[in-house]
């Protein structure tokens, strides 16, 4: 069986932009401005433009400067501090740094809650609140990202139900909601997001392209390709138009090279996640997190392409950099784990995929509970191994453990995809497979 890499559902939480004049929240007269006014403009602006560039640890220092220097001229509970803090967050968490990020973020969302509900601007509030469940969903937190969604959008909808305000609600609702891997829910949610901003902002807009990247990524999750390609073709041609090396192209080209790749079309795959590739080195360098991505994800093009000597390396390579910098704990290290024992069992070294095949699993189990998909494709890809180590001895309980294998990630891939996806399909002809020799199913585990 083939080894599954995730798409990834770009939620882009930005923060409102708001007019200098209007941030100052002093400014009686127009030929007055408030002495620092211009320099924190200036400071602003360059750390955008670092921030852009991927230097973000230069960018931080200006974000802090730009913080120090609103509060005081606003003062430290002026509701207008929580988009200094919201902008610092983001490039905090550029960074992975999540828990620090999270903390500037409920900083935020607590300025509003101290301002008499009347007064308060539920755009900027939403916004706040739908930026801290973003932050808890990369923690991990999903129950509690969640319930902080829905909050989220209940507030941006008080403009009404098709205002751009809840087009950012429907968005944070369907991340969570693609995080559980509910992904019939998530489009419910994803295809009214799409449907505001095209109407209000037009096809080319960076916000509209998020809303085609979104439900194109979750058609494509739900083997719907034909209807997934033309949408992940718009996000990426909308933001090429942007920024032709930004991030956010990198993003949109991995997903479309993901996409087709993991739907038989690998050949058509592999110069977008070449250019995903190339963009991600320029920008956060070569042993990098987003490059070990786009490695894993060119690690499967070359094994769907029987090219099995450069599969392994850039998987080896992939698994490296996230044992160093995510641990051997997180999901995607779980998954590196999982998709090298694919390819060592194509090459018919069982023995030695095996215990990747475990690790790989207990990574997921305990990352993404027992339900998970990745934990379905462990599971079908270990029976794999199991069937084709019972040639080497112990036949008998081997293929059983196939058996019960296939058995677990079919009903997983039942319940998460539905019966008519090709998982499941491929899950229920394995086990059949092996029932059909005489091979007794296990109970369920």
């Amino acid at each position: 069986m083939r080894a599954f890499s995730p798409l990834v559902a770009v939620a882009l939480l930005a923060v409102t932009a708001t007019p200098l004049a209007a941030q100052t929240g002093t400014v009686s007269q127009p030929q007055a401005p408030v002495p620092g006014i211009a320099e924190l403009g200036v400071t602003m602006k360059r750390a955008q433009a670092l921030d852009a560039a991927g230097q973000y640890r230069r960018a931080e220092r200006l974000w802090r400067e730009a913080l120090d220097r609103r509060i005081a001229l606003l003062g430290a509970n002026d509701p207008l501090i929580a988009q200094a803090y919201a902008r610092l967050a983001s490039n905090l968490e550029d960074q992975g740094r999540w828990p620090e990020a999270e903390t500037l973020r409920s900083k935020a969302v607590a300025l509003f809650e101290r301002q008499p509900r009347a007064e308060v601007d539920t755009g900027a509030m939403g916004m706040a609140i739908s930026g801290l469940a973003r932050n808890q969903q990369q923690q991990g937190r999903i129950e509690e990202a969640t319930t902080t969604a829905y909050r989220a959008f209940s507030i941006l909808k008080e403009k009404g139900d098709d205002s751009l305000d809840a087009a950012w609600g429907y968005t944070g609702v369907g991340s969570v909601l693609m995080a559980q891997e509910a992904y019939q829910r998530a489009r419910i949610f994803y295809r009214p997001a799409l449907e505001i901003r095209r109407r209000l902002l037009g096809e080319r807009d960076p916000d509209t392209a998020t809303s085609y990247n979104n439900l194109g990524t979750v058609l494509a999750r739900l083997g719907r390709i034909d209807e997934a390609l033309p949408l992940l073709r718009q996000a990426l041609s909308a933001r090429e138009a942007v920024d032709s090396v930004g991030s956010m192209t990198a993003q949109s080209a991995l997903n479309l090279g993901i996409a087709l790749d993991m739907n038989g079309r690998s050949a058509l795959a592999t110069p977008y996640l070449e250019r995903a590739r190339a963009i991600l080195r320029a920008r956060d360098g070569e042993g990098s997190v987003p490059v070990a991505a786009a490695d894993n994800a060119l690690g499967l093009n070359a094994y769907h392409l029987g090219q099995l000597t450069d599969a392994e390396r850039r998987l080896r390579s992939a698994l490296r950099v996230r044992v160093q910098k995510l641990g051997r704990r997180h999901a995607d290290t779980g998954e590196s784990y999982a998709n090298l024992a694919v390819v060592l069992d194509t090459r018919d070294r069982h023995e030695a995929a095996w215990p990747l095949h475990n690790t790989g699993l207990a990574i997921r189990m305990a990352a993404s509970g027992p339900a998970a998909l990745g934990v379905a494709d462990s599971l079908a890809n270990r029976g794999a191994c199991y069937r084709a180590l019972s040639r080497t001895g112990h036949a008998t309980a081997r293929r059983e453990k196939a058996v019960a294998d296939y058995e677990a990630a079919y009903r997983i891939y039942r319940s998460k995809l539905g019966p008519d996806h090709p998982k499941t399909i491929a899950a229920d002809t394995a086990r059949q497979a092996e029932t059909a020799i005489g091979i007794r199913v296990p109970s369920p585990r």
